[in-house]
């Protein structure tokens, strides 16, 4: 996806250290502390659990083996959807525009 720009390995691909090298300077210029590379892959987890895709795919796609390691990524969203399911089971859940 992105290639290394050093003399050394020009054209190759570029591996983790120089992915987590321009993110961080990415995230410098942009002015968002505390970007990291896996913070993409956290990203991605969530979003596909929350558009419902099956997750023995989004396992898949990711190269997750563990179903342990698959809910440490997607956490996030079920705790949400737990908070709007009480909201809404007592009545105080926001609608949707």
């Amino acid at each position: 996806m992105f290639l290394a720009q050093d003399p050394k390995s020009a054209g190759q691909r570029l591996g983790y250290q120089g992915l987590h090298k321009m993110v961080k300077k990415l995230g410098t210029i942009a002015g968002v502390e505390g970007i990291h590379a896996h913070r993409f892959r956290h990203s991605f987890g969530t979003e596909v659990t929350r558009r419902g895709v099956n997750p023995l795919f989004s396992t898949e796609v990711m190269g997750i083996k563990s179903d342990r390691v698959f809910q440490r990524y997607t956490q996030g969203v079920f705790k949400q959807a737990a908070a709007e399911a009480y909201l809404k089971a007592i009545g105080e859940a926001e609608e949707s525009l």
